[in-house]
This record gives structure tokens, C-alpha cells and sequence, in this order.
């Protein structure tokens, strides 16, 4: 009886260390954190990279439900003021499907596959924060 109180004792006092461990292993998401490591990760000019992710981001707009957009930029604070900075950087308006996404990488001067870089990026990047149901509904609406 004393055995079990005592390991009781123990595993209840570990509890509390064990959920701190859990708690700062995962990395929350944000765009700016994304865009920011994107532009690192791939060496992309800034406004490319906000071009991009806000090009991607108002794909999945379009296409998507808005319950199932909601997730995206809940998942992802600052999906809506990015959506603006994007569509500013590209004064011609944002690409509403993967198809016109060549145009933009153009414009910037970048290889054709630049769209298809970025695309694993975020949805990696997404992953590695517990987002593979938010990377899911992605990888969807960018289908063609």
C-alpha cells in the first residue's frame, strides 16, 4: 500500500515537468514567421516571399469553404493583413488559382519551379507545428 502511494506521488510530480517539456516543443505558427522563414530557407527577395504566400494563401481562399479557410488563418495569425501586403506588392491582384502562379514567379524573375519550392515549404513548415490537417486543406486547393 505504501509502494503505491509513494509511485503515485511520483508520477503525479512528474506530471507537471512532463507537460512543460510538451508545451515548448511545438513551435506556434504565423505568417510573418513563415514568410520570414520561407525567405531564409529558399534565399527569396521579401517581396517575393509575401507576393507568394499571399498569392497561395488567396488561392486556397477561392477554392476553399470558408469554414475551411477560417482554420487556415486561425492556425496562422496574420493571414488577412498578408493578403493585403500581397496584393499591394503585386498591384495587378493575386493569382486565384496555381496556373497564374507561373506569371507571378515571372515577374520577379525566378524559375518556373519557384511556386512548386515555396508550396512544400509551407506545407513542411505547417507540419512540423502539428498542422497537417491546415497543410491538407492546402495541399486541396492548390491542386489545379
Amino acid at each position: 500500500m505504501k509502494r503505491r502511494f509513494v509511485l503515485q506521488c511520483v508520477v503525479l510530480a512528474a506530471l507537471p515537468s512532463l507537460n512543460i517539456v510538451a508545451a515548448t516543443a511545438k513551435s506556434p505558427a504565423s505568417v510573418s514567421d513563415l514568410t520570414r522563414e520561407l525567405m531564409l530557407g529558399l534565399s527569396l527577395p521579401q517581396n517575393f516571399v509575401i507576393a507568394a504566400t499571399g498569392a497561395l494563401l488567396n488561392i486556397a481562399r477561392r477554392r476553399l469553404a470558408v469554414l475551411e479557410f477560417s482554420d487556415i488563418s486561425g492556425f496562422l495569425p496574420g493571414t488577412l493583413p498578408l493578403l493585403h501586403q500581397a496584393a499591394q506588392i503585386t498591384s495587378a491582384g493575386l493569382p486565384s488559382s496555381i496556373g497564374e502562379m507561373p506569371n507571378l514567379v515571372a515577374r520577379f524573375g525566378l524559375p518556373v519551379d519557384t511556386t512548386n519550392s515555396c508550396q512544400e515549404f509551407i506545407l513542411s513548415y505547417l507540419r512540423e507545428r502539428d498542422g497537417r490537417k491546415i497543410a491538407g486543406l492546402l495541399r486541396s486547393a492548390w491542386r489545379n
